[in-house]
C-alpha cells in the first residue's frame, strides 16, 4: 500500500484530496491529466478504453482494413506518399491519446492525435513557420486575454446590449479540410504571395491534412473529416478558416458591434433583442459549425482567465477567473527542475497581474492567490509590485524540515520587477540593507545581497 498522488484528484468521477490503492489497483487504472485545469484524472481502464472508442465509433473516424477485412497498417503507404514531398522522414504512427473533460456533465473525451516523430511532422513544423511571413490580420481574433482587455477596457455598454460568449463545439474536428484549405489559398492571395508559392504551400498542407492516420490500442483508425487536434498545421488552418467565417458574417445586419474571438471562444457585446436571430444565424452559416452560448449573470461574464464585470457607468472592469475544476498545484520547490522552471508559472501569473487593467481591490486579491499559491509550493518566490506609491515587497521562503541540514548560506532569490517600479528599486535595495543594489534592464545581473545575516544572491528580471 502506498500513496500514489496528493492534491486534487478526479477518481472515477469523484473528486478527492489523497487517494490511497493497493498495488493490485495499478494494473486497472489509466492515469491522465484533466482537459482543464491542472488536476489529475485517474479512471478505470476499461471505462476509458469504452469512452475512447464510443468516441470512435460515434466520430468522423474509420477503421483501417483491407478488403477482405483484416487490419490495415497504412504506414508504408504514408511514407511513400511523403517521401514524394520531402525525401527525409520519420517512421512512427501518430499514437491517440484522451484527456477527460472533468468541467463537463457528463464527462466526454478530448482527442489528441500525437504527432511527434510522424512522416509530416517537420513538413508541417516548416509550413507553420513559413505562416508566420503572412499573419492572418483579417479576421476578429485576439492573442490572449492581455490584449482583450486591452481592446475593451475603453469599452462602455450601450443601452439594451449585454455581455455574451460563444463557443464553437469541437472546433478542429469539425472544420472541413477543403473548406481550410481555401481559406489558406485565399489568405495567401491577399498577401501578394508568388502563384508558384501558393501552390507549394498548399501542397504540403494538403499531405499534411490527408494522413490523419493515429493507433489506438493495436488497431489503426482514420480521421475522415475535420483537422487532427495534434497537428501544428490544425491551429493555423482553423484559424484562417474562422477569419473568413467572421469577415462573411460582418456583411449581416444583426452582426454583433463588438467581437472579438480567441481559438474558438467569441466575447461579444449584442443588443439583447437580436441574441436568439444571432444565434441562429450562426448556427445555419455552416453546416459542421455549432455555436453555444453563455449570457452574462448579473453583470458579470466569465471568458477566457478574465471575469468581465460591468459596472455601474456602463463601463468593464477586470479580474482574474479560475475553473472551478482548477488546483492551482504547479512545480514545487523539492522536485529537481531547474529554480528558473519552478519560477516560471508565477512569473506568468505576475506579467499577468501587472498588465490586466485591474482596479485596487481586484489587484489585491490576484495578488493574495499568487502568494497563497507559492507557499502552498514552498516556492521561494519575490515579488515587487508598486499598486500603491510604496513598493510591497513578497518573499516565500521555502520551508525547511529540521531534521535535514542547515539550509546554506548562500541562495537563490528571484525578484519580479514591473518596470513602473524600476525606477524605484535602488532605494528599496537600500531599506532592505543589500550590499550592492545594481539592476539591469534588459537581462539581469546577478549581485550579492543582505537580507539580516543571511547573504543571498538575487536575480533581478525586469518586465518589459
Amino acid at each position: 500500500m502506498g500513496r500514489i498522488a496528493t492534491g486534487f484528484l478526479w477518481i472515477f468521477g469523484r473528486q478527492y484530496n489523497d487517494a490511497t490503492f493497493g498495488c493490485a489497483t495499478f494494473c486497472r487504472v489509466v492515469y491522465s491529466r484533466a482537459d482543464k485545469g491542472n488536476a489529475v484524472v485517474i479512471m478505470d481502464k476499461q471505462e476509458y478504453e469504452a469512452k475512447v472508442l464510443e468516441m470512435i465509433n460515434s466520430g468522423p473516424y474509420e477503421e483501417c482494413k483491407y478488403k477482405n477485412g483484416k487490419p490495415k497498417d497504412p504506414l508504408n503507404s504514408l511514407i511513400e506518399e511523403a517521401n514524394s514531398a520531402r525525401q527525409k522522414v520519420a517512421h512512427l504512427m501518430a499514437s491517440l491519446y484522451c484527456l477527460p473533460k472533468i468541467h463537463k456533465n457528463p464527462v466526454a473525451m478530448r482527442p489528441i492525435s500525437s504527432n511527434i516523430c510522424t512522416p509530416t511532422e517537420k513538413m508541417a513544423a516548416w509550413l507553420v513557420g513559413e505562416m508566420r511571413r503572412y499573419p492572418v490580420t483579417h479576421g476578429k481574433s485576439v492573442r490572449n486575454s492581455i490584449e482583450l482587455a486591452e481592446k475593451l477596457k475603453n469599452l462602455e455598454i450601450r443601452r439594451g446590449e449585454i455581455l455574451v460568449s460563444f463557443d464553437v463545439t469541437a472546433l478542429f474536428p469539425n472544420v472541413p479540410v477543403s473548406d481550410a484549405l481555401r481559406s489558406l489559398r485565399r489568405h495567401l492571395e491577399r498577401c501578394r504571395v508568388p502563384p508558384n508559392h501558393i501552390e507549394a504551400y498548399l501542397t504540403v498542407a494538403e499531405v499534411c491534412m490527408d494522413q490523419n492516420y493515429f493507433m489506438f490500442r493495436g488497431k489503426f483508425y482514420k480521421q475522415t473529416f475535420g483537422l487532427s487536434m495534434g497537428s501544428k498545421l490544425s491551429p493555423l488552418l482553423a484559424d484562417v478558416f474562422m477569419s473568413d467565417f467572421e469577415e462573411e458574417l460582418q456583411k449581416e445586419k444583426i452582426f454583433p458591434r463588438i467581437w472579438r474571438r480567441y481559438v474558438d471562444d467569441i466575447f461579444a457585446v449584442v443588443k439583447e433583442r437580436y441574441l436568439t436571430q444571432i444565434l441562429q444565424l450562426l448556427n445555419t452559416r455552416h453546416s459542421s459549425i455549432k455555436f453555444t452560448i453563455e449570457k452574462e449573470t448579473n453583470g458579470t461574464l466569465p471568458f477566457l482567465d478574465l471575469m468581465i464585470t460591468r459596472k455601474d457607468d456602463n463601463t468593464l472592469k477586470f479580474g482574474i477567473y479560475r475553473k472551478p475544476t482548477s488546483t492551482d498545484r504547479y512545480i514545487t520547490s523539492d522536485s529537481n527542475h531547474f529554480g528558473t522552471q519552478q519560477q516560471a508559472a508565477f512569473h506568468s501569473m505576475a506579467h499577468r497581474l501587472f498588465n490586466i487593467p485591474m482596479e485596487k481591490e481586484e489587484f489585491i486579491t490576484e495578488r493574495k492567490k499568487i502568494h497563497e499559491a507559492a507557499r502552498s509550493m514552498n516556492v521561494l518566490f519575490a515579488m515587487f509590485t508598486k499598486p500603491l506609491p510604496t513598493i510591497t515587497i513578497i518573499i516565500h521562503h521555502r520551508s525547511i524540515d529540521s531534521s535535514r541540514k542547515p539550509p546554506p548560506a548562500q541562495c537563490d532569490i528571484i525578484l519580479t520587477i514591473h518596470p513602473t517600479a524600476a525606477n524605484v528599486c535602488v532605494a528599496a535595495f537600500a531599506s532592505c540593507q543589500f550590499t550592492r543594489s545594481t539592476y539591469h534592464h534588459h537581462h539581469g545581473t546577478r549581485r550579492p545581497v543582505v537580507f539580516g545575516r543571511r547573504v543571498v544572491t538575487a536575480f533581478l528580471h525586469v518586465y518589459r
